[in-house]
């Protein structure tokens, strides 16, 4: 229990050194706190925002949401923006305490005004059975079955936009509860292998990482976060450094890209693309005079400050990654290709399916005529994400695709941290709060 005194005063200093540690880096931190915390110490929250902290929803109090009826958790979270809004605490989110959601969670959420969700885990596989006692690898085992995460081996680490319009961002796991609480990892060192495994993997794949820290362990993974802030710095390609709401912000904007495409003589098509100007188009296997002509390196900076480097200031290849280039006209592309470049689909796959390839920056169209694109599916229905995805990129043929991310980023980082005690008080006070909030 020494992580907490009996007064606020220690995780203050602790979190105003690590935001300060984060903004030198131009990462702004996202703190999802619960509601009562922020009532019973406003003006500790009130000094952490100023000071450049994002904090977002967590609940009323710290319980677990799915055993509260539909009403009972919209009277919850009515409670909660109520809190917000007394002390000048702005939000847009929610993570739910012990990432326990169900369906009246979202519907309550929807009801109540938020734009994202961050309750859903991901689990990367990355932690080696061998180098733990058979007790800490039974925590390990329960915590991941707590969790009840989706696995990166068939799912894309990306968001998705729910059917009540609400983003759902993953939350990655491992996460400091599983890395501290379940294996009993202490060293810094061990911590810092387990996070730039993560991070890598993420970036090759072009995906999201969402670093998950509460304050009580910051100390124990600053080090870890800011090796990572530091080695993006000199990556060729674009890291995006975005808070929780920058990322549901920029996937409501994504959805509503277009592009289209008319065949204007034979074998050449031109391809209009509606889209906002930090869209990143990219094209592969085809002839155009339209690639952007500028490198991927560099350090210079966008308006919005948290991105490696602005395609405005490339200043060498137009290749971006793999066999893709970045399309430097986004009004339009010519192509000269035998079919279009985008992707057909039979109307007999499943919305799901179309719905997933939209999502993940593919243009698609829905048609029975086979023959006419580069790439073609039909009767799928059920799916594994990575295979399809592995199908689509193997082919050797030409296409043209918005990318996941904004000016051309390879992959997203983004620093969070849930907060649910400041004090030592406040710890033990979960167990009431868990029992007379029912």
């Amino acid at each position: 229990m020494n992580r907490f005194n009996f007064t606020p005063c220690k995780l203050e200093k602790i979190l105003g050194r690590y935001i300060d540690l984060l903004l030198k880096y131009n990462a702004i931190p996202t703190f999802p706190i619960t509601a009562n915390i922020v009532d019973r110490y406003p003006e500790t929250i009130q000094r952490l925002q100023k000071r450049g902290a994002v904090f977002e929803i967590h609940g009323y109090v710290h319980i677990d949401y799915t055993r509260l009826s539909l009403k009972q958790q919209e009277e919850h979270f009515r409670k909660a923006i109520e809190i917000f809004q007394k002390y000048k605490i702005t939000f847009s989110g929610f993570r739910a305490p012990y990432t326990r959601w169900n369906d009246d969670t979202m519907e309550a959420l929807k009801t109540n005004g938020f734009m994202w969700d961050s309750s859903y885990t991901m689990l990367l596989d990355i932690i080696d059975k061998k180098d733990f006692k058979k007790k800490q690898w039974d925590a390990y085992q329960k915590a991941v079955r707590l969790y009840t995460p989706g696995k990166v081996a068939k799912q894309v680490v990306t968001p998705r936009i729910m059917k009540n319009g609400i983003v759902e961002i993953p939350m990655t796991l491992p996460d400091d509860e599983i890395v501290v609480d379940r294996l009993g990892i202490r060293k810094q060192q061990i911590v810092k292998k387990i996070l730039w495994t993560i991070f890598k993997k993420t970036y090759e794949r072009g995906e999201f990482f969402g670093v998950q820290v509460h304050p009580e362990r910051v100390t124990l993974y600053r080090p870890a976060i800011e090796r990572i802030l530091k080695q993006v710095e000199v990556f060729n390609l674009p890291v995006w450094k975005a808070t929780l709401k920058d990322i549901a912000e920029w996937w409501i904007e994504k959805e509503k890209f277009e592009a289209v495409i008319k065949e204007t003589q034979t074998n050449v098509y031109a391809i209009n693309f509606k889209c906002s100007k930090r869209a990143t188009v990219l094209a592969k296997n085809i002839e155009t005079g339209h690639f952007d002509q500028a490198g991927i390196k560099g350090n210079g900076k966008n308006g919005t400050s948290r991105f490696v480097a602005d395609p405005s200031s490339f200043t060498e290849s137009a290749n971006w990654y793999g066999k893709y280039k970045l399309v430097n006209s986004i009004s339009e592309l010519k192509v000269h290709s035998d079919k279009k470049p985008i992707i057909g689909i039979n109307p007999n796959c499943s919305d799901r399916f179309v719905k997933f390839l939209k999502e993940d920056g593919y243009i698609v169209e829905i048609t029975k005529t086979a023959d006419n694109y580069s790439i073609y599916f039909n009767g799928i229905k059920e799916f594994d994400e990575i295979e399809i995805l592995k199908q689509i990129e193997k082919q050797d043929v030409p296409l043209v695709r918005f990318w996941r991310w904004p000016w051309a980023a390879r992959s997203v980082f983004s620093i969070t941290g849930d907060v649910d005690a400041l004090t030592i008080i406040d710890f033990w006070g979960r167990i009431v709060e868990t029992h007379f909030s029912n």
